[in-house]
């Protein structure tokens, strides 16, 4: 009778602890999948007020991910050569970057691909001079800074070189806040810079001589564009369709309700929600549908006109010496990357 008793007990026993291995089981306390799917991902962005600053204040973006079980770190980078180091070492998944650096990620083989096209930058970033300085020929001589390897140092090595002015102007190659104190002290009589130091520029008896949207009709083109790391897109496709599906959520509020997407990016930079607006406006934001088009990033069939830019600003980062190595042109067609947004986008359907 004892004996049976124990059996009982001893089964009982048995009983509650398979149970409590299927309900571990099911509610993925021992879930192998569940451990992979749920992780942290690193996203590197920029502090301008653009579709991926507007995802992320209002906090959309880590929602997104939230529901699909992966946890957002942001990491806010000023320079792309940062961001560049950071992809290189593995310790971000996404960055956020001027095209020129972009270019140098792919030149440098840094196993990247780009993703995404933030905005094309025109009256955002502009060649800022003093009162004195009335036309381009007026700065043969003189004293000029710029963001070396920037959107910034692109464009203007491009105005130089239409106006014959290169090698005739002195370039400094300085951080924003050092335009500031440079502009100040009167080292220099103009920058290409963007926003916010160009209009702070402009306060201080400065004026716009041109801005990187008159360029943009003469094909020279600057973006702020997205990278993805190849292995981190390669092993959560979802990851990049829950940050698409965010990032085109924030270009529906901008053109729906531009003053509120301009009032949330104000209190995120801390900025008038005007001025936030104007430089909004500034540039040229690209939805998923615009991106592949020919004119832009293309087809996965058909790589579009950023083949061309790219190898204009590889050519020009070539020149000033900060490349060694050209990439090939089927290292730009593999770059460019827009079968991540043709995914979305067929899935919108």
């Amino acid at each position: 009778m004892v004996r049976k008793r124990q059996w009982t007990k001893l089964a009982i026993a048995v009983f509650i602890v398979v149970g409590l291995l299927i309900s571990s089981w099911h509610y993925g306390l021992f879930d192998r999948n569940s451990d992979k799917d749920s992780h942290e991902v690193r996203i590197a962005y920029l502090r301008v007020p653009n579709d991926e600053l507007l995802a992320m204040s209002q906090g959309k973006l880590k929602n997104k991910l939230a529901e699909i079980g992966v946890k957002a770190k942001f990491v806010e980078f000023d320079s792309g050569v940062e961001a560049n180091k950071a992809l290189a070492s593995g310790s971000i998944d996404y960055a956020s970057m001027g095209i020129t650096n972009a270019v140098v990620a792919l030149a440098k083989q840094i196993p990247t691909e780009l993703i995404w096209v933030h905005e094309l930058l025109g009256e955002t970033e502009g060649l800022v001079v003093k009162d004195s300085i009335n036309s381009l020929s007026d700065l043969a001589g003189q004293t000029l800074a710029t963001t070396f390897a920037s959107t910034s140092h692109y464009s203007l090595e491009k105005v130089l070189e239409e106006a014959n002015l290169s090698g005739q102007v002195k370039l400094l190659d300085m951080k924003s806040t050092d335009i500031a104190a440079s502009w100040a002290s009167g080292d220099i009589v103009g920058a290409y810079t963007w926003e916010p130091n160009l209009s702070q520029l402009v306060s201080q008896s400065g004026h716009i001589l041109l801005d990187s949207k008159e360029l943009q009709g003469k094909g020279i083109v600057t973006a702020n564009v997205m990278l993805g790391r190849k292995a981190y897109l390669n092993d959560h496709p979802e990851v990049t369709q829950a940050i698409i599906q965010s990032l085109e959520e924030a270009h529906q509020l901008y053109a729906s309700q531009p003053d509120q997407a301009a009032k949330v990016l104000g209190a995120e930079l801390g900025m008038p929600a005007d001025e936030v607006l104007k430089q909004m406006k500034g540039s040229k934001w690209l939805k998923a549908e615009d991106q592949v088009q020919f004119n832009y990033l293309g087809s996965s069939q058909e790589k579009g006109n950023f083949v061309q830019i790219i190898q204009s600003i590889a050519d020009f980062l070539r020149s000033n010496r900060q490349l060694s190595d050209l990439p090939s042109q089927e290292a730009v067609q593999n770059f460019i990357s827009p079968t991540y947004i043709e995914s979305y986008l067929a899935k919108e359907e």
